[in-house]
């Protein structure tokens, strides 16, 4: 006997309801996602048009990155604090525990002016002259892209140059004052918000995310109620025309800036990274970051945008769910504080990967090669210092190069579906080093201050020419 037509409404509906079910368990974007190159920043020199040609290191950056096809890109300036307690290390030598360090201090900010300055504390003037310059910077980011990501940095100014403290574990108040009187919101995240008002004064059509730290969880988690101060700071003095969306971006593990994970016996140079998370309870700082909970709920809830720092642990086997073990983590480590990050993910929190890469090394000190598959398991580990051919872990050894394109083809699959167990809106190479496999950085090859550079990144640096052209063409797909 046929369905009645009343039967017929009923399933359509139950149907209808499911599929709208199903499609807000998983919110992935159907055009894809960019893979997007990073201006890396360390020096109030780099502002400057100080280079051959009269331009700026950031100008050389933006302008060697437009080249592969994105229509994003993000800039990472950076600033230091100081802590006296660190004074005491050399500052030539490794020290491969220092990561783990959980008692870190800001005694002051301080800039450097370029790699043989010290470190000096910051003055009027100083700000000044960082808030013009990154205001250059800034303007001609926005001739040449779609939209700006910019993603300020603290890095240890005292201490290991090699391995030095990490700043996902410096918990500090972000407007509170330091010995000299400045915070980080008046040397940093003001000046930044000054300038980018006036960069994109005039325009339409663009967009500028404001990350406010990058991988700096412990002074987010720490202290959220300053953070929803600072959003509001911005939004009440953002004037320009384009569109503005404010952020907070974290580490792959530790978010809180503590040690939350079981400790793990440093039998080599991943040094327990991926060991299971510890109950809530059990985690250090618990207390504090339980009385600013409602806080923190708010936060993220109020922040436009979530990024993660995509260091993929992943298997000689690279497969799309290895891609995605960094968004796992990050939504673990919420979910053992009470926080449902998914669901926030599944109802369009823009979520990024404001670091993506695989730097083949296999030393916490940034001086060994990896020779194959093995890269996969520390990501995070590269090589650092200036360009040699003897520890490019890409031209000594066929395997490691292998693997390297065979990563890099996996994450550009996930992209292409705009993620596959997670949603991603956006995604970042970190163009330092040996994670640079586009040679975009002075860092990544032999020196060169040439914009046009042919095949020097090739010949001369880490860039990878597969790589590259797999990057290329798919974000001419995806942008088209």
């Amino acid at each position: 006997m046929g369905a009645t037509p009343t039967v017929v409404r009923r399933l359509l509906h139950l149907i209808t309801t499911f599929a709208v079910l199903l499609a807000s368990a998983f919110v992935c974007q159907s055009a894809g996602v960019e893979l997007s190159s990073s201006a890396i920043l360390f020096y109030n020199s780099d502002l400057q048009p100080v280079l051959d040609g009269n331009i700026s290191q950031c100008e050389l950056l933006l302008r060697r990155a437009v080249v592969h096809g994105g229509r994003r890109i993000q800039i990472v300036p950076t600033h230091y604090w100081y802590d006296a307690a660190d004074a005491s290390q050399d500052p030539d030598s490794c020290y491969p525990d220092n990561w783990e360090d959980t008692s870190l201090k800001v005694d002051y900010y301080c800039s450097k002016a370029d790699w043989q300055s010290s470190c000096q504390p910051f003055n009027p003037a100083v700000i000044a002259t960082f808030q013009s310059g990154m205001q250059d910077c800034l303007s001609l980011a926005v001739q040449l892209y779609d939209e700006v990501l910019v993603t300020p940095h603290l890095d240890a100014a005292a201490g290991s140059r090699i391995s030095p403290k990490w700043r996902n574990m410096l918990r500090f108040d972000p407007i509170a004052k330091d010995q000299y009187g400045y915070s980080y919101w008046d040397t940093m995240l003001l000046p930044i918000t000054e300038a980018a008002n006036a960069a994109f004064a005039g325009t339409t059509g663009k967009r500028f995310q404001f990350a406010m730290q990058g991988e700096m969880g412990g002074t987010v988690l720490n202290y959220p109620a300053s953070y929803l101060s600072i959003i509001s700071n911005i939004k009440s003095k953002w004037q320009a025309p384009s569109d503005l969306q404010t952020g907070i971006t974290f580490a792959n593990g530790y978010i809180p800036g503590q040690l939350n994970h079981i400790p793990a016996p440093k039998t080599g140079p991943c040094q327990g990274r991926d060991m299971p998370l510890l109950p809530f309870n059990q985690w250090p700082g618990v207390q504090r970051l339980k009385a600013v909970l409602p806080d923190i709920q708010q936060l993220v809830q109020q922040v436009g945008f979530v990024g993660v720092s995509n260091y993929a642990r992943a298997p000689p086997d690279v497969q799309s769910s290895n891609i995605e073990n960094s968004t796992a983590k990050l939504v673990a480590e919420f979910q053992a504080m009470g926080i449902d990050f998914q669901s926030q993910l599944s109802t369009g929190k823009q979520f990024i990967w404001n670091e993506f890469g695989l730097g083949g090394g296999a030393s916490a000190c940034g001086d060994v090669p990896g020779s194959g598959p093995q890269i996969g398991n520390c990501p995070w580990l590269g090589i650092t210092g200036s360009y040699k051919p003897e520890t490019d872990p890409f031209k000594q050894y066929a395997a490691a190069r292998a693997y390297l394109i065979k990563f890099y083809d996996t994450t550009l699959q996930v992209l292409e579906s705009g993620g596959v167990q997670y949603p991603v809106n956006g995604a970042y190479i970190w163009n330092v080093g040996s994670w640079d496999v586009q040679g975009i950085s002075t860092s990544s090859a032999e020196w060169n201050t040439s914009v046009v550079q042919g095949s020097w990144p090739y010949e001369h640096g880490y860039a990878v020419p597969e790589v590259v052209a797999a990057i290329r063409q798919h974000n001419e797909q995806v942008n088209t």
